[in-house]
């Protein structure tokens, strides 16, 4: 069979806890695993360890690591094939809190069986995946627009990480009117939209908070007129 279509018996996940990142290898249950080889190349000075997670069907296999100087090399094998579904090989990288995940590691080898798979999955088993591609290197508040409007206005921001995020709106003599957003958001480009059908027109400010544990909180405010 070509690799493209042992490719599809292979999936690739990865997630986000604290200070780790995991990558997941899985079996779709479309064929059988008796062999596996994988390097990935790594920044060393954000990563602090790369730890092997065993699994159900990991214990089934004998596995050989060598780690050194940003290359992890990792070989599996077992005596018999692996069957079913489930994930055969689990990664977790220990991350400082303040690591660019984008650059954080990329597949230089991926052998399952006889099979070089190198070329289908290096731009899956990577921190850089296309969704990542327009996350931002900063956090930023943009003016809202448009500006004087009437009733309602978007309010633009960015986050390198994701976090907390409070957005809260005060009228020109520092009164809270409301909080317009409270919620955990993904790392990314946001906007928000006030409708302020229910205020006098005027002077409001507008003042964002985003509290991560990747990153030092980040607070900055806007002014923006109302004219009805």
């Amino acid at each position: 069979l070509p690799e493209s279509e042992i490719a599809e018996a292979i999936e690739i996940e990865t997630d986000e806890s604290g200070s780790y990142h995991n990558l997941y290898i899985n079996m779709t249950g479309e064929l059988d695993i008796s062999a596996a080889e994988l390097t990935l190349d790594y920044d060393a000075s954000s990563v602090n360890e790369i730890e092997w997670v065993g699994t159900a069907k990991s214990e089934e296999l004998q596995t050989a690591k060598s780690d050194e100087d940003g290359k992890l090399k990792l070989a599996a094998a077992g005596t018999e094939a692996l069957e079913d579904s489930g994930d055969f090989i689990h990664l977790r990288l220990h991350v400082d809190n303040d690591a660019d995940l984008r650059d954080l590691y990329s597949l230089d080898h991926l052998r399952i069986n006889e099979y070089d798979l190198t070329s289908e999955f290096d731009d899956k088993i990577t921190s850089s995946p296309d969704e990542m591609a327009d996350v931002p290197d900063e956090f930023k508040l943009g003016n809202n627009y448009p500006n004087p409007f009437n009733p309602v206005t978007t309010i633009p921001y960015q986050m390198p990480v994701s976090g907390e995020v409070t957005i809260t709106i005060y009228n020109s003599v520092g009164q809270e009117v409301m909080t317009l957003e409270n919620a955990e958001q993904d790392a990314g480009h946001h906007e928000i939209q006030w409708d302020a059908s229910n205020v006098s027109s005027g002077m409001y400010l507008y003042r964002i908070e985003v509290r991560s544990e990747q990153a030092d909180t980040f607070t900055d405010d806007g002014q923006m007129i109302l004219v009805k």
